[in-house]
């Protein structure tokens, strides 16, 4: 018990009330993920209001009484305790009702309701009593508190999520969002090894009963689901978060990377326009990802156009952004262009990484054209960059290819006292 003692530590604001009720947090156009919860056919008996006092007046005290704690559990069944942390929200202590609920899970084995914990959780929140908050909710996606699940959803994570939703939350709208964005990134970073799929799962639950993640977060599912090439989840991600949240530049960049990803070109390229004619302006990032995008797909004229746009449009070419174009003319065996764009990347005051230098001594090695791969190799270490194992292998698959027998040999004795792996399939 000492972990609930320290939260006595932290400060507590005083929440607004809020209710049960099954409301969401604000509505939008989009197809419910999940059927919407059925109310309960009987009207339960009215509650003893002199025990709802009696427990008020136990969970509002600074300090936890465990003798009256115990007693309470005995009066109250989990759904019954549902009801009578309705009406006395408004009046406990955040901190002294979590001690409550840890005790009596703990020390008690008490399953309280799903709908109880996000009740406390949204109460957390709503007093500034983030952390709290957080690890409560991982422990209870983790099943580490015992908890009653409704068997009618078939998912107790999207359980979960529809709990956060329809318990009418009488404050801030900004707990609705934090709640929201808490849940969001904890499926993408803490149960990550899940799978997306559970991010996405609960992301579109909430959406389906309009409550949305921040724009910052939306992003941040994005751009985990194009990561790990959950691509076409990241499209439906996309579609619906064009129906509820302000698209911003970084969704609409991470977007962009996402169709040109899945080969999409021209729905990348009309949603860059889109972005536009929306008055949201392109940044340096959103440029590098159409530019690399299409030197993949080996339209280099538009790749170079964009570049030009791109610089009458203010925003200036970076490292990226050179890679990008050499790599897409290197691939395209326009070995001048190349070069040339290596030269003007250099004028413009950036120094090319080993990427760049690879991906010159790579194409040339494959066109075999041995000698110029060395004078790239040679002009990369006498600007202080260390060829890698990728630069190595580049060199060796061009000796063997070209039958130079000596050289390979000497190359991969270097290769083995540097401890390189050997791999010249």
């Amino acid at each position: 018990m000492r972990s609930l003692l320290d939260l006595r530590r932290v400060s507590v604001v005083k929440p607004k009330c809020f209710s049960f009720a099954r409301r969401p947090l604000r509505y939008v156009n989009v197809t419910p993920a999940v059927p919407p919860c059925e109310p309960p056919q009987d009207q339960p008996p009215p509650l003893d209001q002199s025990l709802v006092k009696w427990v008020s007046s136990v969970l509002s005290n600074p300090s936890l009484d465990f003798t009256k704690c115990k007693e309470i559990l005995t009066h109250l069944s989990p759904h019954q305790f549902d009801r009578v942390f309705c009406e006395i929200n408004s009046s406990v202590n955040p901190k002294t009702l979590l001690g409550f609920f840890y005790f009596a899970a703990e020390s008690c084995g008490y399953r309280f309701s799903v709908k109880s914990y996000c009740g406390l959780i949204l109460l957390l929140l709503a007093s500034n009593l983030n952390a709290p908050a957080r690890l409560l909710l991982i422990k209870l996606i983790d099943g580490k508190v015992p908890s009653l699940f409704e068997k009618a959803f078939g998912d107790r994570h999207v359980e979960i999520a529809m709990a956060m939703v329809d318990l009418n939350v009488g404050l801030e709208k900004s707990v609705g969002v934090h709640i929201c964005d808490m849940l969001v990134h904890l499926y993408c970073s803490q149960f990550k090894n899940d799978g997306f799929g559970l991010a996405f799962d609960v992301f579109r639950a909430l959406a389906g009963r309009g409550a949305f993640p921040s724009s910052r977060t939306c992003n941040f599912l994005l751009s985990s689901l194009v990561k790990v090439g959950e691509l076409q989840r990241g499209y439906e991600a996309f579609e619906i978060m064009r129906q509820g949240v302000v698209l911003d530049v970084y969704i609409f960049s991470t977007a962009i990377n996402l169709f040109f990803k899945g080969g999409r070109v021209e729905d990348a390229i009309k949603l860059f326009m889109e972005m536009e004619k929306l008055g949201t302006s392109p940044n340096v990032v959103t440029y590098n990802n159409v530019i690399h995008g299409l030197c993949r797909s080996g339209d280099l004229v538009e790749a170079l156009q964009f570049k030009s746009r791109m610089v009458e449009k203010g925003r200036m070419p970076n490292l990226v952004t050179y890679g990008a174009l050499i790599n897409g003319l290197v691939k395209c065996e326009k070995f001048d262009e190349a070069n040339n764009m290596l030269r003007e990347m250099s004028e413009k005051g950036f120094i090319a990484n080993e990427i760049v230098y690879n991906s010159l001594i790579d194409g040339y090695c494959r066109v075999g054209k041995v000698e110029e791969a060395l004078k790239i190799k040679d002009d990369m270490v006498s600007k202080g960059i260390r060829p890698n194992s990728s630069t190595f292998h580049s060199l060796l698959r061009g000796f063997c290819r070209n039958d130079m027998t000596e050289q390979a040999q000497v190359l991969l004795q270097d290769m083995l006292s540097r401890s390189f792996p050997v791999n010249i399939g």
